[in-house]
């Protein structure tokens, strides 16, 4: 289930389902359609946010998003290693990124690990036609 935040997701269709029977994801950085904030301090508390707004003790996938918006550095030597702590005190499974541009994130996956890189894209794939789905 992806859960983003500026969409007013919740976990509520969850509520009395065996919590290890599906995959929680959910990203960080974007936090509207012009803002972006992937410093540390934000990414925390947006992880934070998350787990009390879901109601869960850990998130399995939590994804910075839209990268080529952000300092590619700067998500690669701050925003995933604050993931990554996160992901040690078990509050997090696997961390991620998302973006269009490929060299974006092969940018930020040369510099740090991660786990998941999705690769957003405009066209459809379901009809073959190029056209939005």
């Amino acid at each position: 289930m992806k859960t983003p935040s500026r969409r007013g997701c919740s976990a509520r269709p969850l509520r009395g389902i065996e919590r290890s029977s599906y995959v929680l994801a959910t990203k960080v950085g974007r936090y509207g359609d012009d803002t972006f904030d992937f410093t540390a301090e934000r990414v925390r508390r947006s992880v934070h946010e998350n787990l009390s707004r879901l109601g869960t003790d850990h998130l399995d996938l939590v994804q910075c998003h839209d990268i080529e918006f952000g300092a590619l550095d700067q998500i690669a030597d701050e925003t995933l290693p604050a993931l990554r702590e996160l992901q040690d005190a078990g509050l997090v499974r696997s961390v991620g990124s998302t973006g269009y541009p490929l060299d974006a994130l092969r940018h930020v996956a040369d510099r740090a690990a991660v786990d998941n890189r999705t690769v957003c894209s405009r066209v459809g794939v379901g009809d073959g036609t190029g056209r939005p789905l």
